[in-house]
């Protein structure tokens, strides 16, 4: 009896101990796979940390590469402009000169990093903000694709802003306007000092003065230049330089219809226009004689620069514009007048 009984209770107790293994082994398991699951969890987010930090530094060495590309680039047309200006040409028979990169606007260099267009706009080409007769402001105006609306009231209130007294134009704006605005300041009454001081005239957008990017049906994206393109207050000479003006600003100069600029326009490319006789030949005589008097094809001796540097591997661009005058009075021979890195493409 007591046997069996001692049998049986060990028996009893086995099951017991074999069912508590179980249970704790079967919680050894269960602990097992959640610190699996945390440690794999804790893995995935530092490979994750680890290559965003990785892209963010390979962005940062692509962006910088494309920046010193842009910047070398703005020296580097620096010194092509400087070496042309100041070494012209031998040759006196305008029919043997050809036409450098300098000339047609555009330079490019090859770098170890990457590769650099730089843009060449003589303030000469453009329309002086100080001192644009009202007739040819309002032309360009309408010619980059604004309303006559929109176009009068950017002239009146451009007008009202440089001159001296508190009397607003038709479409104006002065003193009253601008400090009922939500963020109110003063009107100038003065001359412009900046192209950028026109983000303060009533009626000028940023897409009215940076231009605009739209998609047309077919999905492509075509860019409007904005009045930055075509306006200056850094231009010595109140005429137009007809070698540099781009098509919009020639087509405000009284007497030139779209078909006689796109001649011009095609000329100037093949061969710049060296003297006033030149255009004369080059344009009916009924026009040049409205024409000339707002023409020239002297330099200011400034230039504004758009430098777009490219690094070479992934393609990430950046944008420098700088404004420069020669001056040979000074060491370098040169001074910059603007400097801006913060341009988006």
């Amino acid at each position: 009896m007591t046997n069996d009984f001692d049998d049986e209770g060990s028996g009893s107790l086995s099951v017991q101990t074999m069912r508590v293994d179980r249970g704790e082994n079967g919680l050894i398991m269960i602990i097992l796979i959640w610190v699996l699951a945390a440690l794999a969890l804790i893995a995935g987010s530092v490979a994750k940390t680890v290559r965003v930090e990785v892209l963010a530094s390979r962005n940062h060495t692509e962006a910088a590469q494309a920046y010193f590309a842009a910047k070398s680039g703005t020296y580097g047309a620096i010194y092509r402009i400087l070496k042309e200006r100041y070494q012209p040409p031998p040759a006196s028979n305008q029919e043997v000169y050809e036409p450098t990169d300098v000339d047609r606007g555009e330079v490019r260099f090859q770098l170890e990093t990457g590769t650099c267009r730089v843009e060449i706009q003589d303030e000469s080409g453009k329309l002086n903000l100080n001192f644009a007769p009202d007739p040819m402001l309002r032309a360009l105006l309408q010619n980059v694709g604004l309303d006559a609306q929109t176009a009068d009231t950017i002239a009146d209130s451009i007008l009202d802003w440089r001159d001296q007294d508190n009397l607003h134009r038709l479409q104006g704006a002065e003193e009253d306007y601008y400090q009922s605005l939500p963020t109110p300041y003063h009107c100038k009454n003065g001359w412009f000092d900046s192209v950028e001081e026109l983000l303060l005239v009533r009626g000028v957008t940023p897409e009215t003065f940076y231009g605009r990017r739209v998609k047309d049906e077919e999905g492509t994206i075509k860019k409007y230049p904005g009045l930055a393109d075509y306006l200056t207050v850094y231009s010595r000479i109140h005429l137009i330089n007809i070698n540099y003006a781009e098509p919009p600003v020639l087509l405000s100069i009284p007497g030139l219809d779209p078909a006689t600029v796109e001649a011009l326009y095609r000329r100037r490319q093949e061969r710049p226009f060296r003297t006033l006789v030149d255009i004369v030949q080059a344009i009916p005589t009924t026009v040049a004689t409205n024409s000339l008097p707002f023409m020239t094809t002297q330099s200011s001796n400034v230039y504004t620069l758009r430098a777009v540097g490219e690094s070479r591997n992934a393609g990430v661009k950046r944008v420098v514009r700088a404004v420069f005058t020669l001056d040979p009075r000074l060491r370098m021979q040169y001074r910059i007048l603007y400097w801006n890195e913060n341009l988006i493409l």
